[in-house]
C-alpha cells in the first residue's frame, strides 16, 4: 500500500486506521505500538490498563469519530498523554500498512484534531492527531 520505510523527501508517513466503515490517518510518529486485541482480555471503550510501565485508556475510535461501530480487532497505542495523564489507545476496526504521503490538503472548519485531508489508494481520508482529541 506504500513504502513502509517511507522513503521520500517530502514525504510524511502515515498509518491508515480502518474505524467501522471509514478510514483515517494519524501521523506515524504518534504511534507507539499497535496491539490486536486477541492478546488483550476483555478491552472495551473506558477500559483502563497497565503496559510496559504506562496507564493505557481504550477508547472506541468509532465513537471519538462518529462512525457506526463494527468489531474491531486491534489497539493503536499513541506517544503522549491525554488530559487525565493515561496515554490514549484506540479499539480500531483494521490497521493498514505505514504509507507515505506527499501532502496534507487543508480542510475548512474548526474541528482542533482534524490535521487537514490525505489521499490514500486513491482516496481522500481524513488526517487526525489523536493526542488534541483526549486534551478536549
Amino acid at each position: 500500500m506504500g513504502d513502509p520505510g517511507g522513503a521520500g523527501a517530502s514525504g510524511i508517513d502515515v498509518l491508515p486506521l480502518h474505524v467501522g466503515e471509514g478510514t483515517y490517518a494519524v501521523k506515524l510518529d504518534r504511534v507507539a505500538t499497535v496491539l490486536r486485541t486477541g492478546v488483550l482480555d476483555d478491552v472495551e471503550h473506558g477500559t483502563v490498563i497497565d503496559l510496559a510501565e504506562h496507564t493505557i485508556e481504550i477508547a472506541a475510535a468509532a465513537t471519538l469519530l462518529g462512525e457506526r461501530s463494527t468489531e474491531e480487532s486491534a489497539v493503536v497505542v499513541f506517544h503522549g498523554k491525554g488530559t487525565n495523564g493515561h496515554v490514549p489507545g484506540w479499539l480500531v476496526t483494521d490497521v493498514g500498512d505505514p504509507t507515505a504521503i506527499e501532502e496534507v490538503k487543508p480542510t475548512v472548519g474548526s474541528i482542533r484534531h482534524v490535521r487537514g485531508k490525505v489521499l490514500l489508494d486513491d482516496e481522500s481520508v481524513v488526517l487526525v492527531d489523536p493526542i488534541r482529541i483526549h486534551r478536549q
